[in-house]
């Protein structure tokens, strides 16, 4: 016997934005930050259904969810809400260094990472190392001005992938400043 259940149509959304070349930290920084904010993130992202997805590389950072398109604007939404956040205090900062850090290790010191960076090295040097010492101390301060540095309209790259209009699209992402 078959039962044919009703596909559910998704969306995918994903803000990526670009480091600042000048920021020596900045890989380090954007990890912090995106461990700040991805609980509550993906709680909101778990109510609709969808997924969250956080990414770093050493130019970019991005942002993706995917879930049900009906629900696109909500799921924008948490994008842009989440991004909208830079209200940590000091444990929470020194929490996010100390597992930044641990990662930061873990990723240096492991088989296949590892090899990803070196082979990174070689066929792109001018590229920072994708894991950067994790600084000793970070103020919620420094922390709050490379976010709103980084994580700003200006350097935002948007793709909406789905069955949506480009309206959908708009409004998901487009409520940005």
């Amino acid at each position: 016997m078959l039962y044919r259940l009703p596909e559910q149509a998704l969306v995918a959304i994903r803000l990526s934005f670009a480091i600042p070349r000048e920021e020596r930290l900045g890989e380090a920084l954007a990890r912090m930050a995106q461990g700040l904010v991805q609980p509550e993130m993906e709680r909101q992202a778990g109510f609709w259904g969808a997924r969250l997805a956080l990414d770093r590389s050493a130019t970019h950072v991005s942002f993706s969810i995917e879930g049900p398109a009906t629900e696109a604007a909500e799921l924008g939404a948490i994008l842009r809400e989440g991004l909208a956040r830079a209200d940590w205090n000091e444990g929470q900062v020194e929490t996010a260094r100390l597992v930044a850090w641990t990662q930061a290790r873990e990723e240096a010191e492991t088989p296949e990472p590892l090899l990803r960076r070196r082979v990174a090295a070689r066929l792109f040097p001018e590229l920072r190392d994708s894991v950067e010492a994790v600084p000793a101390t970070v103020s919620p301060a420094a922390l709050r001005r490379f976010w709103l540095h980084t994580f700003a309209p200006g350097r935002l790259q948007a793709v909406v992938v789905g069955p949506v209009t480009a309206a959908q699209a708009l409004t998901a992402v487009g409520r940005w400043a």
